[in-house]
């Protein structure tokens, strides 16, 4: 019996990356977006277990996550495809998984962090069960690099409300300035085991 507990525990702790519990503020958001959830659900008549086990697994999902971090990035941008392109040659330790916003795995992501919001269109960073946006997410993907790429981290500190100006202007006009593609990127054999599907 404890030899199938020790079994267990290595299991989980090599499949898993379990982060601090959160308070009892974020489980009661978390309880909240699921009676959300269960309002949206087409069929009213969901059963008692259902309802019951809905807060679980949302809470279970956002305190066990992978260990890698995941870049969702915009599929049919051609400055989004070089930049993910960039981030691959790069990541040496093959760190980061990918998926194009425009995906099947993409949209899940977003539906299940709540990012279906205007101006979220270009780049997401999500890494220990949270989501990072914008700036931030640019900031954190090239101190992961390392290198003098993660030189660039010290903006950071700059107020977030400057940093995501100049990012925001720059994501409106990223299809005028390099153009946009008709169907989303098709990962090459060599780099398709890092996509998400």
């Amino acid at each position: 019996m404890k030899r199938r507990r020790h079994l267990s525990i290595r299991f989980l702790r090599s499949n898993f990356s379990f982060v601090a519990p959160p308070s009892p503020l974020s489980i009661g958001a978390v309880l909240t977006a699921s009676r959300r959830q269960l309002m949206r659900r087409r069929d009213a008549h969901a059963t008692a277990s259902e309802t019951l086990a809905l807060p679980l697994l949302y809470y279970v999902s956002m305190t066990i996550t992978r260990k890698f971090p995941i870049i969702l990035f915009d599929g049919v941008c051609n400055f989004c495809d070089s930049s993910v392109n960039f981030v691959i040659k790069r990541d040496e330790k093959k760190l980061f998984k990918f998926a194009p916003l425009q995906s099947e795995a993409g949209q899940k992501l977003v539906e299940e962090y709540g990012l279906n919001k205007p101006g979220i269109d270009s780049v997401i960073l999500i890494e220990n069960g949270r989501a990072y946006t914008h700036s931030t997410a640019a900031l954190k993907i090239a101190q992961h690099l390392g290198g003098i790429f993660s030189w660039a981290y010290i903006f950071i500190y700059l107020p977030r409300g400057l940093r995501d100006s100049f990012y925001k202007l720059f994501a409106r006009n990223r299809y005028r300035l390099f153009g946009k593609k008709d169907e989303c990127m098709i990962p090459t054999p060599e780099v398709r085991e890092r996509f998400l599907t």
